[in-house]
């Protein structure tokens, strides 16, 4: 499995658990799931393009790719990118570590559809 084919079954799996009801499980923790999910789709997309950056599991990545992207902002297609990744992650620290936080705002329609839309892009970086 390539990182872009893992990238689409993420997000894949983001928009089909939408209306997802499983007993125990609260609707607020399915979407924390569903942005972590969502977060690493695009993730996995963008490293699909940095091959020096596939083999590492430094926890560094994750600034490394977004320093990465900021490089090229200026285009048109890998800012919005950027901004997406940036607006992911900030939902993923929430999802992940702020169980005490409401809910911050967001919408999750806009934010499948950028997602989608950037994971089925043919290249990331110009």
């Amino acid at each position: 499995m390539t990182h872009a084919d893992y990238a689409k079954e993420l997000n894949a799996f983001s928009y089909k658990t939408e209306d997802l009801k499983i007993d125990d499980v609260s609707d607020e923790t399915m979407l924390r799931i569903r942005i972590g999910r969502l977060y690493y789709a695009l993730f996995h997309r963008i490293i699909n393009e940095l091959p020096d950056m596939q083999a590492s599991t430094s926890s560094s990545q994750h600034s490394q790719v977004e320093s990465r992207l900021e490089r090229y902002a200026s285009n048109g297609h890998t800012g919005r990118v950027h901004r997406l990744f940036k607006d992911l992650k900030t939902l993923r620290v929430w999802a992940d570590y702020q169980v005490d936080r409401p809910i911050p705002k967001h919408n999750m329609t806009v934010l499948l559809k950028k997602t989608y839309t950037a994971i089925n892009s043919k290249k990331i970086f110009p």
